[in-house]
């Protein structure tokens, strides 16, 4: 019972995580990697830089949004013990880098947006007007970027 409570909270906190609204969000990315790291053993770290007042809510709700679907990629295929989450803002730009040094895949595979995690995100970005890009080789990880004019 205690581990249905503690999943029914963990999701109620992923659909809605309050320190998104109240700290922000590179608080935001703070929590959610440290609790991922948590939960799956991979650690990641996290950088932000230049200033991230200011993010438009829908923004930064896209932002978190594809750093969790982001992540949990590297849970499900990386086969790897850490991740780094970068985010930065410079030039009316928000840049949000998610990689990996892990299993990677095949360039043909990767553009396809294969699976459906891909397509969330590159639909999610397009809805705040912003781009995807995947760059993966087998064997020497994962790169994803994001860019978002705000």
């Amino acid at each position: 019972m205690v581990d249905l409570s503690e999943s029914i909270r963990r999701l109620s906190y992923e659909l809605h995580p309050a320190v998104l609204e109240q700290a922000g969000l590179a608080a935001a990315l703070r929590d959610y990697c440290s609790e991922y790291g948590r939960s799956t053993g991979i650690r990641v770290s996290v950088q932000t830089t230049g200033s991230l007042e200011g993010v438009p809510p829908p923004v930064a709700l896209c932002l978190y949004r594809i750093t969790q679907e982001a992540l949990q990629n590297v849970a499900k295929h990386a086969h790897v013990g850490e991740a780094e989450v970068e985010l930065r803002r410079s030039g009316g730009v928000l840049c949000l880098t998610v990689s990996d040094r892990g299993a990677g895949v095949e360039a043909r595979r990767g553009s396809q947006a294969g699976g459906l995690g891909l397509v969330n995100i590159k639909e999610r970005a397009r809805l705040v007007n912003g781009t995807f890009e995947l760059q993966s080789r087998p064997g020497h990880g994962t790169v994803l970027l994001v860019k978002i004019p705000a």
